[in-house]
């Protein structure tokens, strides 16, 4: 009875079993490939100076999800400003602004401030009150979080998740 057990002649895989190929000597090099950085295919843009809006929110450089400009005495909406462009040229005048800081979080809160747009000047708009809130160290994270109204609690004025720690909000109570 012959045995080929330990026959260094017989040249049989050492790993034919697909779950033991990390003890295969043979799979031990990898390739990495290194290839030469393409040019973006979107280019970043200047801003414009046409810009009829210009937003300041201390705490975020990026631009909200979108304003609306409204006339001062009616309410109206005079024009919209998504990703810093408004969709229409701001005639000069005295207005308010409505605000929706996220796409799928929060209410859009209108702001009593009167902004006055000038003959070829943008509206100015600096928005300054907000709550932040600070959790103690014993609590990790909150899923939402709410600011209500102090004479009517049951009446929530803003609401975003947990992820956003500061809340803007028009001055009040």
């Amino acid at each position: 009875m012959s045995s080929d057990a330990g026959d260094p002649t017989q040249s049989e895989p050492q790993s034919a079993d697909p779950s033991r190929r990390d003890f295969d000597l043979s799979n031990n090099i990898f390739q990495v490939s290194f290839v030469a950085p393409q040019a973006p295919s979107i280019m970043a843009r200047a801003p414009e100076n046409s810009t009829d809006l210009v937003a300041d929110l201390d705490d975020d450089p990026q631009p909200p999800r979108g304003w609306r400009v409204l006339d001062e005495q009616s309410g109206k909406e005079v024009a919209t400003v998504s990703g810093g462009r408004a969709s229409m040229t701001i005639p000069p005048g005295r207005y308010k602004l409505a605000l929706k800081r996220y796409q799928f979080e929060g209410e859009e809160l209108t702001f009593p401030t009167i902004f006055e747009k000038k003959p070829g000047q943008p509206i100015d708009a600096a928005i300054h009150t907000a709550i932040e809130m600070e959790l103690p160290s014993s609590i990790k994270a909150v899923f939402q979080w709410e600011a209500v109204d102090a004479k009517h609690p049951d009446r929530v004025m803003q609401h975003l998740s947990g992820s956003h720690p500061v809340m803007l909000l028009p001055p009040g109570h």
